[in-house]
């Protein structure tokens, strides 16, 4: 998705990481757009359950890294970018967190409106995207939504 690698991981949770040298300068867009998709996904589902009394609570993270590609899952997970992301994820509440030098890049500050938070310290919300990811964002929901019917 989005040109992400997933790893799936011992305790159900899921790390993905996006690489400059598969996606070029849009490696962060991508994992921004991918996160406010999973975003949009689990407010559609909640919506879905909501007579149920189930409440759904997603939680993600971004943060930047290097020398990532290639490492075992171990490996990856013994990573302070990782160790980070993680971290990050767990003040989330069914917000995409992100760590504040990603809102320094000019490129995201063109593709997405982010503002810093006060807690965890250092971290961003991204409040959203700028056009015309909310419009391609909604036309990929909609062929999802579509598909599952059909």
């Amino acid at each position: 998705m989005y040109e992400g690698e997933l790893h799936t991981l011992n305790d159900g949770s899921t790390l993905m990481l996006f690489h400059s040298h598969e996606s070029g300068d849009d490696y962060l867009t991508n994992a921004i757009c991918c996160g406010e998709l999973l975003r949009a996904l689990s407010h559609a589902l909640q919506i879905e359950v909501a007579d149920s009394g189930i409440t759904l609570q997603l939680q993600l993270g971004l943060t930047l890294g290097e020398n990532l590609s290639g490492l075992s899952q171990i490996d990856l997970l013994l990573t302070e970018t990782a160790q980070d992301a993680l971290a990050l994820s767990q003040h989330s509440r069914n917000l995409l967190l992100v760590e504040r030098r990603i809102n320094d890049d000019p490129l995201i500050r063109q593709r997405a409106r982010i503002r810093p938070i006060a807690s965890p310290e250092g971290a961003c919300c991204v409040e959203r995207l700028m056009e015309p990811y909310p419009s391609m964002l909604e036309r990929q929901l909609s062929r999802m939504h579509e598909s599952n019917k059909g």
